[in-house]
Parts: C-alpha cells; structure tokens; sequence
C-alpha cells in the first residue's frame, strides 16, 4: 500500500531528487532552486507519495493565497 506523509525538512533531498529526475521534461533546471527555497521555508500543506518499498515516488500540495477564496495547486 502506497503512504502519505506530510513534507518534512529530512525528505528534502529525495525531493530534490524527484524534482531533477522531471527535468527538463516537465521544468527547466533553472527552477531547482525556487523549489529549493519553497522546500526550505515553511511549507505546510506539501505532501509526498511514497511506494510499498518506500520510495519517493511523487510530492505536491496546496498555498491559501492572501486573496479571499483562493488557493494554489503545487
């Protein structure tokens, strides 16, 4: 069975990992460290997939946004 766990700051590096193994496919490499930064700072609606073996196989999440009624898929 597939687990669900909230991002934390020890996951980073397989995240980074994840987010490479998409370039330049689905980002440009360019965009690394922005996800770096948004990884580092406090992110906490960021969830991550990982598989029977427990292997980071996807990430993503949501931002309430300061605008009312508003929110970004990430």
């Amino acid at each position: 069975m597939n687990n669900i766990k909230l991002y934390s700051n020890k996951y980073l590096q397989d995240c980074l990992k994840l987010f490479r193994s998409n370039v330049p496919a689905f980002f440009d490499k360019k965009e690394e460290s922005l996800f770096e930064n948004f990884l580092v700072r406090d992110c906490l609606n960021y969830f991550l997939l990982f598989d029977m073996s427990y292997q980071l196989v996807a990430a993503g999440g949501y931002e309430l946004e300061k605008q009312p009624n508003t929110i970004s898929v990430l």
